[in-house]
């Protein structure tokens, strides 16, 4: 489906777990957003590409915004990017680098996106979805060459792999484990170590980043479903829903619930 205008642009602060895989071409305009909880500057002309399962956050918009997004279905995307139910290189690529500059290059997407809307008007069904597939594809490894292009391959130093495997821990274990201690201890590193290094490559140090997690999956339950705060609050293994709330509280400077009453207005 390709659409004009859609929510990833509406609603700042409000954190989204994406159910589909939105490939997003910015023609105008300027935004800061998160991506699984890493920040990315986005700068017309560009595509960006938010993957299914990921979570998706606007921090900031520009009025002038100007946006074409494909939306394409969880099973659609599956086939695109897992190989014999392998995680494929291309993947990789896109998840590693979501924001692609397409400087000098819009005309060749604007041709994808006219091929592909002209292919979901077709009345002829036989091998219409093979057809999108292919040439979805073909969008994707046009993308993610022109990023090896311009990105120069160099090794990564012993704080950058830290750094990566400590949000590797993170993702798995933030609902359950938020003391910085249990990650040093996971990483073979004290607690001061790996909060240096973590300020040093992110600017956020690791008792930060953790609670940026908590706090951002926290958002996501009280603004996407029915659970109640107590629920909320042992979902996230919190002792109790009062510890929750003042946990909650002191980050955001409001109670879970008022959160939730902020966003029903």
């Amino acid at each position: 489906m390709i659409v004009k205008r859609d929510r990833y642009f509406e609603y700042a602060g409000v954190p989204i777990r994406n159910d589909v895989t939105t490939a997003i071409f910015i023609r105008r305009g300027r935004s800061r957003v998160r991506i699984d909880m890493r920040e990315y500057a986005v700068n017309a002309p560009c595509m960006m590409v938010i993957l299914a399962e990921q979570v998706y956050q606007l921090l900031d918009c520009s009025d002038d915004i100007e946006v074409t997004a494909m939306v394409m279905s969880q099973n659609f995307s599956q086939e695109l990017f897992y190989e014999q139910g392998v995680v494929s290189n291309l993947y990789k690529q896109v998840v590693g680098n979501p924001i692609m500059d397409l400087s000098g290059d819009l005309a060749i997407y604007d041709a994808y996106f006219a091929l592909l809307a002209n292919l979901m008007r077709s009345p002829h069904r036989q091998f219409k979805l093979e057809a999108a597939k292919h040439l979805t594809l073909s969008m994707f490894y046009g993308y993610t060459h022109m990023r090896h292009s311009l990105t120069q391959v160099r090794p990564r130093s012993g704080s950058e792999l830290l750094a990566e495997r400590f949000e590797e821990l993170l993702r798995s274990h933030y609902a359950r484990e938020r003391g910085v201690e249990f990650y040093a201890r996971q990483l073979c590193v004290t607690p001061k170590y790996l909060s240096q290094v973590l300020k040093r490559t992110s600017g956020q140090s690791a008792l930060k980043r953790i609670e940026e997690y908590v706090v951002t999956e926290a958002k996501l339950l009280l603004s996407t479903t029915d659970m109640t705060i107590q629920q909320i609050s042992y979902a996230l293994n919190f002792p109790s829903q009062s510890v929750f709330g003042k946990y909650f509280k002191r980050i955001t400077g409001l109670s879970p619930m008022d959160y939730r009453r902020r966003l029903c207005r």
